[in-house]
């Protein structure tokens, strides 16, 4: 088995919970998650080999495929943890200490409860509704400039084929790249995850 460090876990993670109730993943949902295309390739090839995913559609243009498959023997691994939940027993058996990620937070629409699953809840649905969506950032630890740069955008952008326009992704990859830096407080396995379900309630997806 592959040796993995946290951020790589948690990427992984973060991929496989990109697919949400979905079978199929584009590449494009995968590079907010990891920008470099290379280094996505190869965690793509890691959830390959662990059968988690299948590859499809892939060209000699292009490092990652068109399109992955969700195997069903993904789910259960989430369930028990993940690469992170992995990754963790590992250290634990190796006497290291795992961290865990807690978020607890009340009021409309806010995000609660995410611990070594990283599973969180959005409670009451704020379709079309800027004040709240914006609440439900701020609650989150996104700065006042990021709330109001993405406000500004998806006031003046629509998704794309069920998805989330150009401008959207550009701005998730800034949120989840301060995520890996440290200079948002949300950590990496919570961050992609969070944002894209308030979003998701925002545009009714």
């Amino acid at each position: 088995m592959q040796s993995l460090n946290e951020t790589q876990s948690q990427k992984l993670d973060l991929i496989l919970k990109a697919f949400n109730d979905q079978e199929y993943l584009d590449s494009d949902e995968v590079l907010l998650i990891e920008p470099s295309e290379r280094k996505a390739n190869a965690l793509i090839n890691v959830l390959k080999e662990r059968g988690f995913i299948i590859r499809m559609g892939d060209t000699e243009e292009n490092l990652l495929p068109m399109s992955i498959l969700l195997e069903s023997s993904a789910e259960l691994f989430l369930e028990n943890g993940g690469f992170e939940g992995e990754l963790k027993r590992a250290n634990r058996h190796q006497g290291g200490i795992g961290t865990q990620i807690n978020i607890h937070s009340t009021g409309h629409s806010n995000v609660i409860n995410t611990g070594d699953n990283n599973q969180f809840t959005i409670h009451n649905n704020f379709e079309r509704n800027l004040d709240a969506l914006k609440e439900s950032l701020l609650v989150n630890k996104v700065t006042n400039e990021d709330i109001e740069e993405i406000s500004t955008i998806i006031v003046n952008e629509e998704p794309v084929n069920q998805g989330f326009g150009p401008k959207v992704k550009g701005w998730l990859t800034t949120m989840v790249n301060k995520s890996i830096e440290g200079t948002w407080e949300i950590g990496l396995a919570t961050a992609g995850g969070v944002l894209t379900e308030i979003l998701n309630k925002y545009y009714g997806l």
